[in-house]
């Protein structure tokens, strides 16, 4: 918001780590923070489908300054402590 009010241009940008995460990362971590395991059904990469996507987080640091804070078990953590049950 400061940006745009110091007459900073509009833009868009990834938000994240710049580290990936794999879906059984994703998933482990779901498991370990909400103490609820599932099995997941592994099944063969679709055709087309990238071995690995990271999105790059140079352009929001470079232009505001911004990192993240907090990793993925931050995150799932969270999301879970939000979550009505």
């Amino acid at each position: 918001m400061l940006h745009l009010q110091g007459g900073g241009a509009s833009a868009t940008y990834n938000i994240g780590r710049g580290v990936g995460s794999s879906v059984r990362e994703v998933l482990d971590t779901v498991a370990a923070v909400t103490e609820i395991r599932t099995e997941p059904v592994v099944v063969e990469r679709r055709p087309g489908d990238p071995a690995r996507v990271i999105a790059s987080v140079d352009r929001i640091r470079e232009d505001l300054g911004w990192t993240a804070r907090y990793d993925l078990e931050d995150m799932v953590a969270s999301a879970w402590a939000g979550w009505p049950r």
